[in-house]
């Protein structure tokens, strides 16, 4: 499956912490930079419902994993120091 993206604006999930079994939220982010995304809050994110591994905002680092037959993007670490990071107003993705 190929996947291409034509602007910054990337779903990407994030793991939820405390669930009891392993979950992962769909969201929004902009990318920053290839694999490396600003995570965005859902419409309905409460933090005292729910405990992302990355909270909205938060810069991180993303791999591609697959899930349920499919292939996703879910942030995995932390992204180091953004000061050296260029600009960019429009990347294209791939993943195969």
């Amino acid at each position: 499956m190929k996947q291409w993206l034509a602007s910054n604006m990337i779903q990407v999930y994030v793991r939820l912490l405390n669930e009891g079994v392993d979950v992962c939220r769909p969201t929004t982010g902009t990318l920053l930079r290839p694999m490396v995304v600003q995570l965005n809050a859902t419409i309905d994110y409460d933090p005292f419902s729910e405990e992302w591994e990355f909270g909205p905002g938060s810069i991180v680092e993303c791999e591609f994993e697959r899930c349920h037959g499919g292939t996703i993007l879910i942030a995995k670490r932390a992204a180091k120091s953004t000061q050296s990071w260029p600009t960019t107003d429009r990347l294209v993705l791939l993943s195969g």
